[in-house]
């Protein structure tokens, strides 16, 4: 779940605020059709068309309710694996309706 793809960059470039919205609502009901717990995960660096780009987690990630995430790093980062520079995080979110 990182900037750019979710909410993705064309609904935001397109339909300004309604698509940010849009996009927040799709967030939403996704998650919290989770029976009980759903994974978010973002990675810090991203191949895109044979480029790395920086990638930054998501703004819905901040609008999670706190006392419901549990922030987990990956044990062996995929980069140490395959030589490349890939960290990953991730969330938990236990449902939070």
């Amino acid at each position: 779940m990182e900037e750019g793809l979710f909410p993705h960059q064309r609904s935001l470039d397109e339909s300004g605020s309604a698509g940010l919205e849009e996009e927040r609502r799709l967030a939403y009901v996704g998650l919290t059709r989770a029976r009980r717990q759903a994974k978010v995960s973002f990675t810090q660096n991203r191949r895109n068309r044979g480029l790395w780009q920086a990638a930054a987690p998501s703004r819905f990630v901040d609008e999670l309710p706190e006392p419901n995430v549990e922030i987990v790093e990956a044990k062996t980062p995929l980069w140490r694996l395959r030589g490349r520079p890939r960290p990953l995080q991730s969330l938990r979110a236990q449902s939070f309706r």
